[in-house]
């Protein structure tokens, strides 16, 4: 008896598909406090300048708002418990949110709690993760600092900005629901280290180092710009990844040879790629 072949058009690529429909993927405006923790300083700038711009897969995107859905069961879990969680800002009502560098660096919390059974009267800048088995299990053994050094990178960011001198940072298996909780200390010098990193980055006029020899090395293989980075690819068009345009340090963006304010983004005939 022969097999009946896969079709061309199925509900769950429908739903895939809906997914990426209604998802809107755009360029973010600032170097985020999730992202420093990378170790290659040229992927970083390609992101800031807007190189090229990530799509991801319905089944990606689905499983990114599922994740979202954690974020609200940790919240009930730790209220369960008696700790004072602000989700939001109460003076703005929104997320947590702090901007550094000519408003070109952002840090967003999970929230900030206090109420921890180790440290009372203490509050923490929070940050929520999922992870599957074995990161969960790296992470156990290890720790953030080594198992996730961009978590860690995020949560010393979060720390440093809110004024806040503990995190909590929370992650769940999504494999078999075990929480696993590590109150990371404030570093000062490592958090001066990070926000150093990411001013220069932000002001670089030209490409930093990559980390790899060549687009064989692992992390290039993975890297979202391994294109634009090793293969030629081109650009995307646009101001930010123009010669002429400028970060300012007070905020916004600047056109070297027009010696204007930069109102948007939109190549102009003058466009000439930065390198």
């Amino acid at each position: 008896m022969s097999s009946i072949p896969e079709p061309f058009d199925t509900t769950v690529k429908r739903i895939y598909a809906a997914w990426e429909t209604d998802n809107k993927p755009r360029h973010s405006r600032r170097l985020g406090a999730s992202q420093i923790g990378k170790s290659c300083d040229r992927a970083l700038w390609y992101g800031f300048r807007w190189f090229a711009l990530k799509k991801f897969e319905g089944r990606m995107l689905r499983m990114f708002e599922k994740g979202k859905t954690e974020e609200t069961w940790l919240e009930l879990d730790l209220k369960r418990i008696g700790v004072e969680i602000q989700i939001t800002d109460p003076e703005t009502r929104e997320q947590w949110e702090f901007n550094d560098i000519g408003n070109h660096f952002v840090c967003k919390l999970d929230g900030a709690a206090k109420g921890f059974v180790e440290a009372p009267e203490t509050w923490h800048a929070c940050e929520f993760k999922t992870s599957n088995e074995a990161s969960y299990n790296k992470i156990v053994k290890e720790g953030c600092l080594k198992a996730k050094p961009e978590h860690f990178a995020q949560c010393m960011v979060g720390m440093g900005l809110s004024g806040m001198d503990r995190a909590a940072y929370i992650v769940v298996n999504k494999n078999t629901d075990e929480i696993y909780l590590e109150r990371i200390p404030f570093d000062k010098k490592e958090f001066q280290r990070i926000m150093q990193r990411a001013k220069e980055i932000i002001f670089a006029t030209t490409a930093p180092d990559r980390i790899g020899t060549g687009p064989a090395y692992w992390e290039c293989r993975f890297c979202d710009f391994a294109g634009v980075c090793h293969h030629g690819q081109e650009p995307e068009r646009n101001c930010r990844t123009c010669a002429f345009s400028t970060p300012l340090e007070d905020g916004g963006w600047a056109c070297d040879k027009k010696q204007t304010v930069l109102e948007n983004m939109d190549a102009c005939g003058d466009y000439g790629c930065i390198s």
